[in-house]
């Protein structure tokens, strides 16, 4: 059943204007940009009480861009930009971008820590406790990343949502909206001598991998 989830969330392409919007994304990001993204993982749902479900931070390197963040399955990783960007696909991410720029011995600081927390598994339920444990949630790690840097204070990360992250960024000018962009997937191609075998075969695979992919997001809390 596990593979079946996993398959059908690897089948995505993303369409032209979403590889324009990658791109994009890609050319304006620096280090310390949050992108923010909206999905239907029921428990961070539940938990957070917020529409906001992940939040990833970005740490430029010479000319590539690496994104960091925790997610259920692999816990805290580092992936290339464009990667990430393609697993939302289809989603809607949110770039955010920092008011005064993250550099010198603060950037230093905030990659120090994150490379630091690569592999630690991810957990969620300290977000009721409010008390840090083995694992760790994707906007604790940021926050704690931020706080690192010397970009904001919090007393209690553990509790901290991608909603309230956001929030609290934005009201407190540390952040800014540099955009919002739609990744869709590009529409798959029709044989033109289909047959009505070929035709039902294809719709039933369609179905099968739509089903296969809502489940992912609401009980594994994948990104597609």
């Amino acid at each position: 059943m596990w593979s079946l989830l996993l398959a059908a969330s690897l089948l995505a392409t993303p369409s032209l204007a979403s590889t324009t919007e990658i791109a994009q994304v890609t050319a304006v990001a620096e280090t310390g940009t949050l992108l923010f993204s909206q999905g239907d993982c029921l428990a961070v749902r539940v938990y957070s009480q917020s529409s906001y479900t992940h939040v990833a931070i970005v740490v430029k390197q010479a000319d590539e861009c690496w994104v960091y963040d925790a997610m259920p399955g692999p816990g805290v990783r580092r992936t290339p930009l464009a990667q990430y960007l393609y697993e939302l696909t289809p989603g809607k991410v949110e770039v955010f971008q920092p008011q005064r720029p993250i550099e010198g011995p603060s950037a230093v600081l905030m990659q120090r820590y994150l490379e630091s927390q690569l592999g630690r598994p991810y957990q969620v339920r300290q977000h009721l406790t409010g008390c840090a444990c083995v694992g760790v949630h994707c906007s604790e790690y940021v926050t704690e990343a931020l706080m690192a840097a010397e970009q904001i204070t919090a007393r209690q990360p553990a509790r901290v949502t991608p909603g309230s992250l956001l929030e609290g960024v934005v009201e407190g000018r540390v952040y800014a909206l540099d955009r919002a962009c739609e990744l869709t997937t590009a529409p798959a191609e029709v044989p033109e001598d289909e047959g009505w075998c070929g035709r039902q075969c294809r719709r039933s695979t369609a179905c099968c991998e739509a089903v296969c992919d809502q489940l992912s997001r609401w009980f594994l809390c994948r990104s597609k």
